[in-house]
């Protein structure tokens, strides 16, 4: 696979672009802090009179379902049109179209409406919009029996060409997330195998990738684009994982008072408040040379 779109990396630290983001209530502080550590600047206005000349002043559009309300979902419908008017490239995030019709039907509009570069869901969600028979899944969480898993290649497999039929349905890209995330433009299908599954133990993180997408989107081009945010979340998730296991295992016996119940010999057990810190740490960390050592990426 050839590195270059890492070069996206160093860019956007350069250029600082302002990347507009609408997004759910319950994730919008990480979202614009993870914007921020990776160098761009967010802003979050939603308001249905605004949103089209914010969307003209930036660089890049993330839209998400997730948190749905009436002034959310008109708010979304215009700066879409505002960013297909004014070339600005988007990403949409399918967040709960398999839990109501209404989001289904929303989404569905604003893809054949807009065209998004980018459509990004888990592979519930991707399977709910290509329509493949009954999606099970609960809530926001992907189904269990949609999982994507690295030891299951005829899962793995299936799942990349439902992948590349969306893209090519929509003349987009298509990035589904999971254990491996699968991209696709139509053409080729990749697997992204960084990351580590404590990145499910917090909150937003799906919002997170969408708003990061939406930053390279203003540097690359839209597969580049989906393959660079994914790939600096995974890693710097990585990178905080690794960071808190060395400190928890060398933590000196006099300083053990208190987090006796954490700690377990060899195996580590890590706190959710603290790998959350540490995630953001790495996100503002990270260098275009740590991504090039550590980036997993294979053609499926």
């Amino acid at each position: 696979m050839d590195l270059n779109f890492i070069k996206g990396f160093d860019s956007l630290k350069k250029e600082r672009p302002l990347i507009h983001c609408i997004t759910s209530p319950i994730a919008i502080n990480d979202c614009a802090n993870a914007v921020l550590a990776v160098g761009a600047s967010p802003i979050m206005a939603e308001h249905p009179k605004e949103v089209a000349e914010i969307v003209r002043r930036a660089k890049g559009l993330s839209v998400s379902l997730a948190n749905i309300t009436d002034v959310r979902a008109e708010s979304m419908g215009i700066a879409l049109e505002a960013a297909r008017q004014s070339g600005v490239k988007s990403v949409i995030d399918l967040v709960g179209i398999t839990c109501s019709q209404f989001r289904k039907e929303l989404a569905l509009s604003y893809i054949n409406s807009y065209h998004p570069d980018i459509i990004k869901g888990n592979a519930s969600e991707i399977r709910a919009l290509f329509g493949d028979g009954k999606v099970e899944a609960v809530g926001v969480d992907v189904a269990e029996k949609d999982r994507i898993t690295a030891d299951d290649d005829t899962r793995l497999k299936d799942m990349g060409e439902t992948v590349k039929q969306l893209a090519l349905r929509y003349g987009c890209v298509v990035l589904a997330t999971g254990e491996v995330d699968l991209v696709s433009d139509g053409r080729e299908v990749y697997g992204l195998r960084n990351g580590t599954e404590r990145l499910a133990s917090i909150t937003g993180t799906g919002c997170i990738l969408t708003c990061l997408t939406a930053c390279y989107l203003s540097q690359v081009k839209p597969l580049y684009a989906a393959m660079l945010a994914t790939s600096v979340l995974n890693i710097s998730a990585q990178l905080a994982e690794e960071e808190l296991i060395l400190m928890a295992r060398n933590i000196p016996e006099s300083m053990k008072v208190g987090i006796t119940k954490t700690y377990a010999g060899p195996e580590v057990q890590i706190g959710q408040g603290s790998f959350k810190t540490a995630l953001f740490d790495q996100l503002s960390l990270i260098t275009s040379k740590g991504m090039e050592e550590a980036v997993i990426i294979k053609e499926i």
